[in-house]
């Protein structure tokens, strides 16, 4: 704080050891003593912001290209974080990042391409967005979707014959014909449930397909479904692909990691993916998965309600999401996972207002071994079409009556 404000500094005088023997007078000498010992006047805000301005103009005005000149020094520091070219000349490219932001690369276009019969009817749109996969988007009149290592780009040339494009590692015939079950016709899998084909808008519904899914994949991604939706679903797999999976060649896309690629990451990390809560158990899920030593052929092999209960073990796995990796991951179709559109589907057709989880399973024993199939017809019944009208029931079979002993 200094002893005079700038009114009275005029007023203000050195002592007198402070004059010098020169002709210049007091007055003089005091206005240069107080402005070297007074702190510099604070600056115009007004001004400085028009200040940051035109430097903010000028440096967006600059070439930041190869053969521009940049000062160096203290003008350095001003400087935007412009990549690194490789040199005039050079062949070297820098690797691709994988990360969330990775840039697209350019698909291969000398792409493997199969035309394959179909066995009974399919429905392309029905099939891959029935809730069972969550890495497939349209793109006109196909589909574009990841499986394994590869990138698949399906289309219907008619209503017998599946063009299907590969883009990256090439599983085989076989392989595909596994994957999308085409020389399986799911109307066999109706046999047991032929009341059904009363209800209105089923029939056109029979052209869903059960895909044949890597288990691994499901079970994980059946975890990030908890409390969500298919939409949010995909882009919370997808986030963990691109961030831990294995890059595909000639695609911007990433396989979905393994366990053991995935045992590896942090929690923080997998939030960010948006798994929020369902982070920790997505981790402890693929640790454990990944200590085992292939526990998927023993599960399909298992009775039923062993391998649930095995599956009911993991972190985060409850009844549903252990049913829907034994459908949809392990092919089990006496698998009938219930949610809340189940629920209500089947509480409508059984004539009942309430009922456990195991209670609706029971009853839609009826529908036989294939109701895994009848499951996923009814998912998507419910959720586009609203109630349902009740089923006929089911006369239980006359008791037999004790012969009287005369």
């Amino acid at each position: 704080m200094f002893p005079c404000s700038s009114r009275s500094l005029r007023s203000c005088t050195l002592p007198s050891e402070a004059r010098s023997e020169s002709g210049t007078s007091s007055r003089s000498r005091t206005r240069r003593t107080w402005a070297r010992l007074s702190p510099p006047p604070s600056p115009n805000p007004c001004r400085a912001i028009t200040e940051i301005a035109k430097k903010s103009a000028r440096m967006a005005s600059l070439d930041f290209t190869a053969g521009s000149r940049l000062r160096t020094g203290r003008c350095a520091l001003a400087r935007p974080n412009l990549p690194t070219l490789p040199e005039r000349g050079s062949t070297e490219t820098r690797p691709e990042r994988n990360k969330l932001t990775r840039k697209v690369a350019p698909r291969d276009a000398r792409a493997v391409r199969y035309d394959l019969p179909v066995s009974g009817p399919i429905d392309l749109d029905l099939t891959f967005s029935c809730g069972q996969a969550f890495r497939w988007v349209r793109e006109g009149d196909a589909w574009r979707g990841i499986v394994g290592r590869t990138e698949f780009t399906v289309s219907l040339l008619d209503p017998g014959h599946l063009s299907i494009a590969l883009v990256g590692k090439d599983p085989g015939r076989e392989a595909l014909v596994r994957y999308f079950r085409l020389d399986q016709n799911p109307l066999s899998w109706l046999d047991h449930a032929e009341e059904l084909r009363a209800l209105p808008g089923i029939l056109p519904l029979f052209g869903l397909r059960l895909l044949e899914q890597d288990p691994w994949e499901t079970l994980a991604s059946f975890i990030s479904s908890a409390a969500s939706n298919i939409r949010k679903i995909g882009r919370c797999v997808e986030g963990v692909a691109l961030r831990w999976g294995t890059p595909i060649p000639g695609s911007a896309r990433n396989a979905f990691p393994s366990a053991a690629e995935l045992a590896r990451a942090r929690e923080r990390t997998l939030r960010e993916t948006g798994l929020g809560f369902r982070a920790p158990y997505l981790l402890e899920t693929a640790r454990k998965i990944a200590g085992m030593e292939s526990p998927w052929d023993a599960l399909r092999q298992a009775p039923y309600e062993e391998a649930r209960a095995v599956l009911s073990d993991l972190p985060g796995v409850g009844p549903k999401i252990a049913d829907c990796t034994l459908l949809f991951g392990l092919g089990r179709l006496e698998a009938y996972p219930v949610d809340r559109w189940i629920r209500r589907a089947t509480l409508e057709l059984a004539s009942r207002r309430k009922a456990r989880d195991e209670e609706l399973t029971r009853w839609a024993a009826r529908f036989g071994p294939g109701r895994g199939y009848v499951q996923m017809i009814l998912f998507h019944l419910r959720r586009t079409q609203g109630p349902l009208p009740p089923l006929p029931r089911v006369a239980a079979p006359p008791r037999a009556r004790a012969k009287r002993i005369a």
